[in-house]
């Protein structure tokens, strides 16, 4: 009788049993299965990125149920973060690990990176992040505490004092980031959960310069395809609303329940135009955010669809808008800054 080699059939088995796993994930995950898919997704990639809409109630709630898992916390120790100021990634730590630090301290790490045109609702939105994963750390032993790290490079306002000393930091934030991401999980083989907006990690992305439409290659996702493929899994949040494609993608869900999440590759959501599910572009309505001809699967490879009600936003801390003296400083801040992109402005 023909024998196969035991260390050859057990590799064949173990493709058998990849490729077999792979072929039976759903296409479309519904809400109960949501925070379950994302964490198996451990299983198969090192990093998961998970787009949000900064402020958006339920990205928020989703993370929350994700760092609540006790699957989570046996595979995952790293939460790299957009946003916060790397200057303060020590306060950031000890705050996290449960230590006694200040609010007024820690929370230099949001207030004073480089997003000056965030309003009350983001700011809020990292505040309360960063509390319950404080909290989650609260319960757990430290072999399973998560630490935050902090992905926008580190920046001292006080010794920013020209436009061209902000534009230069600016300048830095994907190298960072990527860098970051690269030596505290890849470097020391940890698994990381990335939250960062969308536009960070999707592909196939293009924007207008001074020659026109070119391809936007330099994110941080973009870089770590380069750097290390295979190891990023990209999530992104579609905004709620009426789509073109809206009627045909419920049909296909089968329900109108929400939210889902839609895999992409080798279905039919990742057929789809990525061009259809863009923000409207008022002033260039002709310029679209992704290169033409772009699907969905080329966009990302999977997303969460939450129908077509209004996203609701994060409450705003009030201690914000009364925060005077800070609204001086951001204001001078924004003296040093180029334009903000359209929409920044109004707590968004």
């Amino acid at each position: 009788m023909f024998k196969v080699p035991v260390a050859r059939f057990s590799s064949v088995a173990a493709m058998l049993t990849l490729a077999l796993s792979v072929s039976a994930q759903p296409e479309v995950v519904h809400e109960k299965d949501i925070v379950k898919a994302i964490v198996d997704q451990f299983d198969k990639s090192d990093l998961v990125g998970l787009g949000e809409i900064h402020g958006c109630q339920a990205d928020q709630d989703l993370r929350f149920q994700i760092i609540h898992s006790k699957a989570f916390a046996r595979k995952v120790h790293i939460i790299v973060v957009e946003g916060l100021n790397a200057l303060y990634q020590e306060d950031l730590d000890r705050y996290i690990r449960g230590e006694n630090v200040p609010l007024e301290q820690v929370q230099r790490a949001w207030r004073d990176s480089t997003g000056i045109f965030i309003g009350p609702v983001i700011r809020t939105t990292y505040q309360q992040f960063l509390s319950e994963v404080r909290a989650v750390n609260h319960s757990v032993p430290d072999r399973l505490k998560l630490r935050v790290i902090a992905a926008d490079p580190p920046l001292d306002w006080a010794k920013v004092q020209a436009p061209a000393e902000f534009r230069s930091i600016l300048g830095k934030r994907v190298e960072f980031g990527a860098e970051v991401i690269e030596r505290e999980t890849i470097g020391k083989r940890q698994k990381a959960l990335l939250v960062f907006a969308s536009a960070w990690f999707t592909r196939n992305k293009q924007h207008m310069t001074a020659n026109g439409l070119v391809p936007w290659t330099d994110t941080i996702g973009g870089r770590l395809d380069r750097d290390f493929p295979g190891r990023l899994y990209v999530i992104a949040s579609l905004r709620s609303g009426e789509y073109p494609v809206t009627a045909k993608l419920e049909q296909l869900i089968g329900e109108p329940a929400s939210p889902v999440l839609l895999r992409l590759h080798g279905t039919v959501f990742g057929s789809f135009d990525a061009n259809e599910f863009g923000p409207a572009n008022t002033s260039a309505p002709n310029v679209h955010s992704y290169i033409d001809g772009t699907t969905m699967a080329q966009v990302a490879d999977a997303v969460i669809y939450r129908g077509r009600a209004t996203d609701r936003m994060v409450r705003p801390d009030p201690s914000y808008e009364a925060d005077t003296a800070y609204a001086a400083e951001l204001k001078r801040r924004a003296s040093l800054a180029p334009a903000p992109p359209p929409g920044a402005r109004g707590g968004r």
